[in-house]
């Protein structure tokens, strides 16, 4: 799983990754209207999706793991400024998220597909 040891431009791009992921999936854009108007799209899994194929020399797992912490506290601390949510409720609600990450890593770690 791992091909070498993290070279310090690795730790930039994981860094760029925790930072780009997060702000990739925050906008959602509604592309039909009508029955499916609830279906949205955002760019965050296939950001994620071109960093566990860029990033090859971190574990997937570690990356999902870091991945989802991320998305979940930079929601949270949106729901938190925005509207004002308590500390608490803001960070349960964003728990799927981060679950999200994880089994979306889990399933490129565990066949090995990368």
């Amino acid at each position: 799983m791992f091909n070498q040891k993290p070279l310090r431009q690795d730790w930039f791009l994981f860094v760029f990754m925790l930072i780009l992921v997060p702000i990739a999936g925050e906008p959602k854009i509604h592309p039909f209207t009508g029955d499916f108007e609830n279906f949205r799209v955002s760019f965050g899994s296939p950001v994620f999706l071109l960093f566990l194929l860029w990033l090859q020399s971190f574990s997937r797992i570690f990356l999902g793991i870091s991945a989802g912490i991320a998305v979940m506290i930079f929601r949270a601390c949106l729901d938190i400024a925005l509207y004002g949510q308590p500390m608490g409720h803001a960070f349960l609600i964003h728990v799927p998220n981060f679950f999200y990450y994880f089994i979306y890593a889990l399933f490129f770690a565990l066949p090995q597909l990368t």
